[in-house]
């Protein structure tokens, strides 16, 4: 079969896939056992299911572009002001760079969705698929378990993907694990940052190009350390009995990686948490204590000049710690899913009691499998882990599409940039071009005195 033959045999992206009637009633059309056939409570039961989905899903892809474009425009702003080239503004520019990424793997990964799952359209994905084509004539002969996966990959579309090398699985959560941590490695620097400009009262003590160099350091250590834990732990699996899923292996229970996923989990979820948790309370402690102490010393004690200087900077620097301990404590309640899916994943894979399957090591399906499948697995080791990383990429996505708004609410100044920088720039050159024009004039035709 030619090429053009074999691409005419599927069907386009948003048809109706047919499907053969005269299917063996035990298996399904993607030739796996059949364990649930409909019937037209489950059938209604699964449209309104993926009706929801489809919604939810695409909900969701609005808030990765809508983060994904604030973000870009909060960090050009900065990157294009010269007044924002400051050490507090560099901070917020870390975190809206980790917000692009975040978000552009988020992205890809739904729109490799699409592009796997256009070519035989057994799972619903949110490209490929609107509400109103939900009907009962859409999959006739579909297994009650197929269409509920909601997983990266379908397993009807097996020769499309199953002879290519490149590891799609690894790459995109390891880009996710890679923009999470790097998040929590640059909180946990700022964190440190106001912890010595608080409690010890420091100013600036770091220089805006030592500052871009840990920033640097931060990304690569982030991409060294999460990449190679993603190859390690994450594999695409091909024939199970519902979809293909990316999950944690089972297949290697070494004790170097039992070794690389303890650190793992405590470099990247523990020291963390302890870090952001012990300085920040110092932090608060230290900036309501200051003002109580300020509020009941006498006037005659200090100079009024420096003290309304002092008061000035002191007020803009608490409201700028303010802000990042909120996108700090949001972002730690976000993050706790993904911690302990991580804790999760390690349990029941390392084990030595747990039936540890590609079902409830799952990553990419967001719902249970079905009972059939996991009758003989406990509550705690058959958790779907994909739940709890779903709430997490979820919860961070509206966490991200909500700190720039953050940002330009309680920072008048980048308010100002941004307003001056982005939305005025036509105007604003439009003023200069026509005062230069009159300063030409007047010089070329001075008026002459009485």
């Amino acid at each position: 079969m030619n090429f053009v033959s074999h691409m005419s045999s599927f069907s386009s992206p948003f048809s109706t896939p047919s499907y053969n009637s005269t299917i063996n009633p035990g298996v399904n059309h993607c030739g796996y056992p059949d364990h649930h056939r409909f019937n037209p409570e489950q059938n209604s039961e699964t449209l309104h299911f993926n009706s929801y989905s489809a919604i939810i899903s695409w909900i969701t892809i609005g808030i990765y572009i809508w983060s994904l474009i604030s973000n870009s425009m909060i960090a050009a702003t900065i990157l294009a002001r010269k007044q924002l080239h400051s050490l507090s503004f560099y901070q917020i520019l870390n975190i809206s760079l980790t917000g692009i990424v975040f978000n552009l793997s988020a992205l890809s990964t739904e729109f490799i969705n699409y592009l796997v799952l256009s070519v035989h359209r057994t799972t619903f994905t949110p490209l490929s698929i609107l509400p109103g084509n939900l009907t009962q004539q859409t999959f006739p002969n579909t297994s009650y378990a197929v269409l509920h996966s909601n997983t990266i990959f379908s397993a009807n579309n097996e020769d499309h993907i199953k002879y290519s090398s490149f590891p799609v699985c690894q790459m995109l959560i390891g880009i996710i694990f890679t923009s999470i941590n790097a998040g929590t490695f640059i909180l946990v620097a700022i964190g440190i940052h106001h912890y010595f400009a608080v409690y010890r009262s420091v100013r600036q003590n770091i220089s805006t190009k030592r500052y871009i160099l840990i920033t640097v350091a931060i990304w690569l250590f982030a991409t060294g350390f999460c990449i190679p834990y993603a190859w390690l732990t994450i594999k695409t699996y091909y024939n199970t009995s519902t979809s293909r899923i990316c999950a944690f292996t089972s297949s290697n229970r070494s004790q170097l990686i039992l070794a690389y996923t303890i650190v793992f989990i405590a470099i990247t979820s523990l020291f963390p948490y302890v870090v952001m948790c012990v300085c920040y309370s110092i932090v608060i402690y230290k900036l309501y204590y200051g003002v109580q102490i300020r509020l009941r010393k006498p006037n005659f004690f200090w100079n009024v000049s420096n003290s309304e200087h002092d008061y000035q900077y002191d007020r803009k620097v608490k409201a700028g710690i303010r802000l990042i301990i909120i996108i700090t404590l949001l972002y730690m309640l976000c993050l706790s899913p993904y911690s302990v899916g991580l804790v999760l994943a390690a349990a029941t894979h390392f084990h030595p009691t747990s039936s540890f399957t590609s079902r409830n090591g799952n990553i990419t399906a967001f719902i249970p499998f079905d009972n059939t499948e996991s009758e003989n697995v406990s509550v705690i080791y058959g958790t779907n882990i994909g739940i709890l990383f779903g709430i997490a990429i979820v919860c961070l996505s509206v966490l991200f599409a909500f700190t720039p708004v953050a940002y330009l609410i309680c920072n008048q100044r980048l308010q100002k940039e941004f307003i001056h920088g982005l939305l005025c720039r036509s105007y604003i050159q439009q003023r200069r071009n026509k005062v230069t024009a009159f300063s030409i004039r007047s010089r070329q035709n001075p008026k002459v005195g009485p």
